[in-house]
Parts: C-alpha cells; sequence; structure tokens
C-alpha cells in the first residue's frame, strides 16, 4: 500500500481521473496521441488496438517503496504500416495519469507524409466556465528568472485562446513546460506537464465544451524510413481539488515521492552544502580545502566542486581559449600534473563527495570530440546551413548529434571512463547553446540527402539520445547522482529530475531580491534546487535569500569567517522546509521594492516557517494558509524568540500577522503544533 496524507486525499479528484482515462483511453480505439498522415487526422483511419497486461514497478524500495501502475497498449494501422506503443502509468493514491508513446513505421518501405504530431489534442476541463492558466517563464538568465505568468478569465461564450512556445530546444528556458488550469467556479483544476527535452508549444483553447489542451513537440514534417521510429512528448495529467495551489502542493508531493532521483532509487539528502572553486589548480584547491579545514568549516561541507573555472583555471585543455573552448575531455596536466583523482581522494577523505563539470554536447573546432567524431558533430555555416569537419567555423560552438547512436556509445564510454579515473561521485553536466538552429539545419541536410522531409526528426531523436547517455551512464555507476545545469535551469525537464538535481538553478544569482523572485515562483514547480550562499556578505537578509534544498559556498573571506560558520547552519536548517508544501504569501515584485513573502507549511507535522523580505522600510499583513483553525501553535521569530514566542490558533493566525520593518532584512517566523 502506497503511503498517501490525508492531504493528498483530501485535495484529489479521483473520479474525474478515472473518466478522463477512460474516456481517452479505454473506451477508444482512437490513439489519444494524434498524427496526420498525408495532411489527413489519424483519427480518419482504422486502429486494431490491443491492451497488454498492467505491471506494478516499485520505485524507491529500500528508502520509501512507492508503487506504481505500468500497462502497454499498442494501436497498429495495418493500410498505412504505422504503430503506436503507448504506456499508460498510473500512481495508486495520486490522481495522475502519465503516458508516453512511440510511432514506428513497420512498412517494407518509406511511411507516407506524417505532420503535426501531438501528445494530447483534448478537453482537459469539461466545464467552459471561468479558468484561470497559471504558467511560469523559464530560466533565461535574467532578473525574472521564473516569472510567474497567469491567462486569466478563459470563459465561454467569450472567444478564448492561450499558446506557448518554447524554441530554443532547451525545455525550460523560455517557458516551464508545466501548467495548472483552475476552474474557479468549480474549485477543481488539472496541473498539465509535457516530459520532453527539446522544444514545444502548447496552445489552450476555450469551446462550448470545455477547455481543450493541444501540445507537442513544435514542428514535426517527416518520412519515417523502414523499421524508424519516433517519440511523442511524455504527458502527465493531474486533477485536483480546491483552489489552485491546493494543486500545486498535490503535484510536489507527487513530483518528490513518486519521481525525484527515481533511477537512483534514493532521495539526495537535503541540506547537502556544495564547496565550490572556481579557479581551480590542485595547489588551489588544496588551500581551499586547508582553508576550510583550519576555520573550523570543513565538516559543514558535503560536496566539493570543480566547475567550469575563471579563465585559465580550467581542469580540461583550453590551449588559451577560454573556459567555452570545450570538446577535450581530457587533463589540463599544466592545473593538474597529478591527475584529478588526489582531489576526489582528499574530498572524501574530509568526508565529502566530489563533483566535476562537464559540457559533452558543446564542441569547438580542433578539439578532440571535433577531430574524433568528425561528421558528428554539427557547425552552422553563414548563410546558417549545417557544415562538417573542416568546414566547422573557427571559434564558434557546435553541437554534437545525439540524434547517431555512435555518438552516443562514444559519450558513454567517454564520461563513464572519466568519473572512473577521476573519482566522481556526482555528474555535473552544462549545456550551454541553444540546439534548435542545429537540429533545423541537420535536418535540411539529410532530407536534400535522402530526398525526403525530415523536419524535427534530428530533435526527436537528439531527446532520446541525450537520455540514453543518462540511462546508460546510471546504470554502469548505481546509485551515482547527477546535476543537471543548462547555463541555470534552461533544461530541467521532468525525465531529467528523475535523474538529477538542479545545484544552479539559475545564473542570474548575484542579486537576493532575483533569489526571492526565483524562489517564489520557482518553488511552485521545483523542489530539488540549489542556491548560493558565498556570493553576498553574510546577512540574515542574503542568507535567507537564498533558501534552497541544497547551497553552495565559495572562496573564505577572512573578513567573513566568524559569520560563515552561523550562515551556513541556518541555510541547512532552512533546507529541510523546502520540501514542505509551499504558498507564496505575496505577488512577485520583480525588480520592485514591494515586499516579498512565502510560506512553508507541513500539515501532517502542523508546522513550518513563513518569510518576510523587507526590501525597504515597510509593513504589511500576512495571511499564512493550511493551519488548523482551533489547534494552537508556538509561535516565533527567529531573531527574538524572547519577546515574540506567543501560542495562537490556526484561526487568529490565518486571518493575520502584521509585520513592520525600518530596514532591508528578512524576518522568519516560526510555528509548531502545541500538543499538551
Amino acid at each position: 500500500m502506497n503511503p498517501i496524507a490525508p492531504f493528498i486525499t483530501e485535495h484529489s479528484d479521483y473520479p474525474t481521473a478515472e473518466a478522463w482515462l477512460k474516456k481517452n483511453v479505454y473506451d477508444t480505439d482512437i490513439p489519444p496521441v494524434t498524427l496526420l498522415i498525408n495532411d489527413e487526422p489519424h483519427d480518419t483511419l482504422t486502429w486494431e488496438k490491443h491492451c497488454g497486461a498492467k505491471s506494478e514497478i516499485v520505485d524507491y524500495p529500500e528508502e520509501a517503496p512507492f508503487t506504481r501502475i505500468v500497462q502497454p497498449i499498442t494501436y497498429v494501422c495495418a493500410e498505412q504500416g504505422l504503430r503506436i506503443e503507448l504506456t499508460v502509468t498510473t500512481y495508486p493514491g495520486y490522481p495522475v495519469i502519465e503516458y508516453d508513446a512511440l510511432l514506428y513505421n513497420d512498412a517494407d518501405g518509406n511511411s507516407q507524409r506524417l505532420s503535426n504530431l501531438q501528445a494530447i489534442d483534448t478537453n482537459v476541463e469539461n466545464n467552459p466556465d471561468y479558468h484561470v492558466i497559471h504558467g511560469c517563464h523559464g530560466s533565461m538568465n535574467s532578473y525574472i528568472e521564473y516569472c510567474p505568468i497567469t491567462c486569466i478569465d478563459l470563459s465561454w461564450p467569450t472567444p478564448g485562446k492561450a499558446e506557448y512556445v518554447s524554441w530554443t530546444g532547451r525545455p525550460t528556458d523560455i517557458y516551464l513546460p508545466c501548467f495548472n488550469i483552475e476552474n474557479t467556479l468549480t474549485e477543481t483544476g488539472t496541473v498539465a506537464l509535457f516530459n520532453w527535452q527539446g522544444t514545444w508549444k502548447a496552445t489552450f483553447t476555450l469551446n462550448r465544451n470545455g477547455l481543450r489542451l493541444c501540445a507537442g513537440q513544435q514542428n514535426t514534417d517527416f518520412v519515417l524510413q523502414k523499421g524508424e521510429s519516433v517519440r511523442y512528448p511524455g504527458i502527465v495529467l493531474l486533477f485536483y481539488r480546491g483552489d489552485y495551489l491546493h494543486g500545486q502542493n498535490v503535484y510536489r508531493r507527487w513530483l518528490y515521492q513518486c519521481n525525484q532521483f527515481r533511477y537512483q532509487g534514493k532521495h539526495m539528502e537535503h541540506g547537502l552544502t556544495w564547496l565550490c572553486n572556481d579557479y581551480d589548480t590542485e595547489q588551489n584547491d588544496h588551500e581551499l580545502l586547508q582553508s576550510y579545514r583550519d576555520s573550523g568549516l570543513l565538516d559543514l561541507m558535503d560536496v566539493y566542486k570543480i566547475d567550469a573555472g575563471e579563465e585559465g583555471y580550467q581542469w580540461y585543455p583550453t590551449n588559451g581559449n577560454g573556459w567555452d573552448h570545450v570538446g577535450s575531455w581530457t587533463l589540463n596536466t599544466k592545473n593538474y600534473p597529478n591527475g584529478l583523482a588526489p582531489i576526489s581522494q582528499a574530498a572524501r577523505d574530509a568526508g565529502m563527495q566530489f563533483s566535476l563539470w562537464f559540457e559533452p554536447e558543446r564542441v569547438r573546432k580542433g578539439t578532440m570530440i571535433a577531430n574524433e567524431l568528425s561528421g558528428y558533430v554539427i557547425g552552422l555555416a553563414p548563410d546558417g546551413s549545417a557544415c562538417f569537419g573542416e568546414d566547422l567555423p573557427e571559434g564558434k560552438n557546435c553541437l554534437l548529434n545525439y540524434a547517431e547512436p555512435e555518438v552516443v556509445s562514444y559519450i558513454v564510454d567517454l564520461l563513464d571512463s572519466r568519473i572512473r579515473e577521476y573519482g566522481i561521485d556526482l555528474y555535473r553536466q552544462d549545456f550551454n547553446e541553444h540546439p534548435w538552429p542545429y537540429w533545423k539545419a541537420y535536418d535540411l541536410y539529410k532530407a536534400e540527402k535522402l530526398g525526403i522531409p525530415r523536419i524535427g526528426i534530428t530533435e526527436n531523436h537528439y531527446c532520446t539520445g541525450y537520455l540514453s547517455v543518462l540511462s546508460q551512464i546510471q546504470k554502469r555507476n548505481p546509485g551515482m547522482y547527477y546535476d543537471a545545469c543548462a547555463s541555470g535551469g534552461a533544461r530541467y525537464d521532468l525525465e531529467t529530475m528523475r535523474y538529477a538535481c538542479m545545484i544552479t538553478r539559475s545564473d542570474y544569482w548575484r542579486r537576493a531580491e532575483s533569489l526571492q523572485c526565483q524562489t517564489l515562483s520557482g518553488s511552485m514547480w521545483f523542489l530539488c534546487y540549489g542556491a548560493p550562499v558565498y556570493v553576498f556578505q553574510a546577512t540574515p537578509y542574503t542568507v535567507r535569500s537564498s533558501i534552497s534544498t541544497f547551497n553552495g559556498v565559495g572562496a573564505l573571506d577572512p573578513a567573513q569567517k566568524p559569520l560563515l560558520r552561523e550562515a551556513i547552519i541556518e541555510s541547512k536548517k532552512l533546507s529541510a522546509y523546502t520540501l514542505y508544501d509551499f504558498y507564496p504569501l505575496t505577488g512577485y515584485p520583480g525588480k520592485g521594492k514591494a515586499t516579498v513573502a512565502i510560506q512553508y507549511h507541513n500539515p501532517e507535522q502542523e508546522d513550518g516557517i513563513f518569510i518576510s523580505y523587507f526590501r525597504k522600510d515597510d509593513e504589511l499583513t500576512l495571511f499564512p494558509r493550511g493551519l488548523t483553525p482551533d489547534a494552537k501553535y508556538r509561535i516565533w521569530d527567529w531573531d527574538d524568540r524572547e519577546h515574540t514566542e506567543a501560542v495562537m490558533t490556526g484561526r487568529d493566525i490565518m486571518q493575520g500577522i502584521r509585520l513592520k520593518s525600518t530596514k532591508e532584512t528578512a524576518v522568519v517566523y516560526e510555528y509548531r503544533l502545541v500538543t499538551q
């Protein structure tokens, strides 16, 4: 029996989830995924459907076992030689439907022209009145990282349509592929996620029967060769009761309990602190470790991370071209004459894991990968067409083509050998390029060679190759954790979450106010992410602005030593609350001076915190959520417990807590249930 908390049961709309699955999957022979065949809809064809046996898969077997139910369903269109393999996953106890699909060409030759593949194209809400769509911008390396977006009042008979497109090839950079469709009249809703690693497009259209969602890979128009297959983006639908924040918190619990680090079989401990050095040489790394040891702080460190490094301080050779001259994943013997094993061993001797930065997909001309995989590295000519080998542009980014199985095999062997040789405990992968122009150029190149349309094929196979690399490395290194990075959080889709955390949720981390905004909106969709502690002066305002599941610190400033221990201890304490239910208590201010307030609440333990970030002198009334009205709680200010501690009912707390500050600061109130 899966452990399901009362909160989940109370706010789950199980009947609607079951009815949607019955109507759209079990009671029809037409696949829930769609396509056009020579511009004709797929539902005009005859499909033979076969439902396979359901099986149970137990995730996190030794930590907190959770059983999901998986069922394969096959749809065959004999007249076109097409086959769709659908995998439906349900999660007993959660109102969640998930499905993935593969489209195969089983014909003796090429398929007909296939286009407009959509992973979903049906109503997700059957009531046409009063819809609000809640979404979120992605990680764009700007002040407004994870800025919320809201499409208000899609209600019949007013025509309504909302469209979102992420076109760069990194799935979480422009928008997150995650939406909450709230019906404010019925106090129900649907959380919809697209599990995809490339470009996507989602359109919400109001009709007299409800709200229709159409979503899929952005551009698909191709002919499949004999035996070839493509993937559809995965779809997740979660049906809830209550307001949209109740739905978000059911989603957050499902994300953590059933998905995060699924392939490791256990969750990464929260509150881990990364020690990071951007000036990496063997001597500098040993000196940084020693400085933390001398200051008595080393016992608070959990991971030692070598990243891309500042100019001239890379662990990999760049031939004097800077950190972004990537593609030679061998050792920079000038900086590390004895290899990296002594550093990784020194980290383990200090009780830490060792993390190392890679970026295997982005390649420069003249590097090891460009030379050894000539023909598999895609460059862009001045006219935007694909070029290869000696024609690759000098000093420009190129893309290693993960769409090719030979490339996947090469990279898996290369990374696995480095993991073992260097003693890597946590693999950090970055991706600082938009791949879509390369995918488009390669599609046109292949279309000309083959004489058939191929739009979308390279991206589709590339995304499959990317996941295959993660999967094969995981199988060769069981239990190893991943750190997903792509100029911050630009590639943190659901499937990546099942392997990885996101230590750098954003590359825009130098302003406390931006970090506050990232937490206010991004925490609706992410749980396991990191933020820096070392960037700012260690004050309560800056430390609390960096609240996150994991923390990063860097080179010691002698003036900060007395404050840093206290800051790290508080950061670790705060991190525990980030796995609680989350409520934004104010709006999103961006660069404005308005106070930001958030709450983390655990209704099972009846405790939590709320934090107010005063950017200037201000006063406001907060209205915390989720407390039991007649229960009594002990509540206090972290910075002045002696004078602020009080016992209040949940009703009194939720009716408003008045706060005031005359300066820039962060005020934390904690509350706990009074049991006696």
